[in-house]
């Protein structure tokens, strides 16, 4: 009986996952464009900085941008997967999110911090295990993911949305 609920319940969430992901042919189309300009975006800094820590910085983009896009299908609102702007010394990531209502808008504004937050928090913790790169570098990544963005656009987001509400 345990069994049978647990695997119901897990079935649910799935579908649940599912639904929130798939956006039907364009998912795919969506998600080959997310990873080739992330590509992009690696490939072109990986002549400036350290190749180990423009993967990292990618990674954290990349959790960033789905942290937004996860939220926003989970509110209920029309998200593009997201693409990134290959330019030198900067990370540029957008997804663009339409039609969710206003009580929402400030946790999907917040989300992408904190997606990329704990990615990088994840990987600090996993650093300190294996130590493969200087944790002082992960945690300014991780101070410049919470500071940048709250005073960032994604900040400003939030700010005129909980001044809607």
């Amino acid at each position: 009986m345990l069994k049978t609920l647990l695997k119901d319940r897990v079935k649910a969430k799935t579908e649940v996952f599912t639904e929130y992901l798939d956006t039907g042919v364009t998912s795919s189309k969506g998600a080959f464009y997310t990873v080739m300009t992330a590509i992009a975006v690696a490939q072109i800094n990986f002549y400036f900085v350290n190749p180990i820590i423009v993967i990292v910085l990618v990674m954290s983009l990349i959790s960033h941008e789905y942290g937004h896009y996860i939220f926003g299908k989970s509110a209920g609102g029309q998200a593009t997967h997201p693409f990134f702007l290959p330019l030198p010394y900067f990370l540029i990531g957008l997804t663009n999110i339409k039609n969710i209502s206003t009580e929402d808008k400030p946790i999907v504004a917040l989300s992408g911090m904190w997606a990329g937050f704990m990615f990088l928090f994840m990987l600090f913790l996993l650093n300190s295990i294996y130590n493969v790169i200087n944790p002082i570098i992960i945690l300014v990544m991780m101070a410049f993911e919470l500071i940048f963005n709250y005073f960032g656009s994604d900040g400003k987001k939030y700010r005129l949305s909980r001044k809607e509400n």
